[in-house]
């Protein structure tokens, strides 16, 4: 994740599940992984790049 970021920066990576076939404590883990990894600016990759990519 880190390297990804820092790569192309967090404003271009978007969170991706297996929902609703992932649900529970597995689909948890994809957010919390995205919280742990130290990413600065972690949102971008939670929510905000997918809202602009949808122009939300």
């Amino acid at each position: 994740m880190k390297a990804a970021a820092e790569s192309y920066g967090a404003g271009r990576l978007v969170l991706g599940t297996d929902f609703p076939y992932q649900s529970g404590e597995a689909f948890q883990e994809a957010v919390t992984y995205i919280e742990r990894s130290g990413v600065p600016d972690a949102g971008n990759i939670l929510d905000t790049t997918a809202a602009r990519l949808l122009n939300l």
